[in-house]
């Protein structure tokens, strides 16, 4: 592994160091391109294993917010408990909430989890139209089994009462 970064970095420094030689020659500036295109790949090949390797699927939770209107709620942070632990907390920026409002989601959660049943716990703060602030907490009693668990937890509006409603559903 340690061979292979160094490698990656000479290869990397390689144009750097021979910026003071211009080269006129186009094979050797193609093979450089040619070079350069496979130590992405495998960038991104080392990546994807480091990813399966901690978070094998088989072991594998992760929670997602996602937030559909905002014109009786204004989200400012979220916290994550599972089974009674703080595992998790975001505060959010303007940015995120207009990538949200696109239909965009957040994973806000990762990691690896034994079977059987287990508790997640969302609480939510944020503004209401006027400024007040608004507290909710939500909780959800789930079963990991042997594959990969995802559950969303959605913000929406209910316009009927004019208030946020939050939800925690579970996908397969």
């Amino acid at each position: 592994m340690t061979r292979l970064l160094i490698f990656i970095l000479v290869l990397l420094s390689a144009p750097t160091l021979m910026a003071g030689e211009p080269s006129a020659d186009p094979v050797m500036q193609n093979s450089l391109s040619e070079l350069k295109k496979e130590v992405i790949r495998l960038n991104r090949d080392l990546f994807v294993l480091k990813e399966q390797l901690l978070f094998p699927e088989s072991s594998q939770v992760s929670i997602f917010i996602g937030l559909n209107g905002n014109a009786f709620f204004h989200l400012d942070s979220i916290r994550v408990k599972i089974d009674g632990r703080n595992v998790a907390s975001h505060l959010y920026t303007d940015h995120e909430i207009r990538a949200l409002l696109m239909g965009g989601l957040h994973r806000i959660y990762l990691a690896n989890m034994k079977s059987g049943i287990h508790e997640a716990g969302l609480f939510i703060t944020g503004q209401d139209k006027q400024g007040r602030e608004i507290k909710r907490a939500i909780t959800r009693v789930f079963e990991k089994g042997e594959n990969e668990k995802f559950l969303k937890m959605e913000i929406n509006e209910n316009r009927t009462i004019q208030r946020p409603s939050f939800a925690i559903q579970e996908w397969e």
